[in-house]
């Protein structure tokens, strides 16, 4: 159903830029501009930068992606973690649940590949709720600061 692999070249960076501006009008906070530019640079930077930036292909066309890093995400703890940076779609319905549990399936073994022993995710949406219900059908554990799933 679902092809989910790493980019392969700019004109797919573009077409994840594409499926990113229709997600940028619902949570850009009041007074902050999204500048088409500075984005597309920022990802570009990113996108060389992160340990997994993966696309989901559905019926051949790029639909989604996300992009993730190692980070340490609790200031008291040297735990690593695989955290989500950012997870855009431009599916609907039922295709985008499957694929939000796919790519996040996805991340999860790429981190217990690598032996990273926690996997974090999140959404500023306001469709964080649904978000952390499909992830927590899944097995994914939820705390006030994000969504995660132990790898060990």
């Amino acid at each position: 159903m679902f092809i989910i692999r790493k980019i392969r070249n700019n004109q797919e960076l573009r077409k994840c830029l594409e499926i990113s501006h229709s997600n940028f009008d619902m949570y850009a906070p009041e007074g902050f501009i999204v500048d088409n530019i500075k984005c597309a640079n920022n990802i570009m930077t990113l996108s060389r930068r992160v340990k997994y930036f993966r696309v989901l292909e559905y019926k051949g066309e790029i639909c989604a992606w996300i992009l993730a890093d190692i980070t340490e995400p609790m200031p008291y703890s040297s735990t690593r973690a695989l955290g989500q940076i950012l997870y855009h779609s431009g599916l609907k319905g039922i295709v985008a649940v499957k694929a939000l549990v796919a790519i996040h399936e996805d991340m999860y073994q790429f981190a217990k590949r690598h032996k990273i022993p926690v996997v974090t995710t999140s959404s500023v949406l306001p469709n964080r709720d649904l978000f952390e219900r499909i992830l927590l059908k899944e097995g994914w554990k939820s705390n006030p600061y994000f969504i995660y799933r132990l790898t060990n």
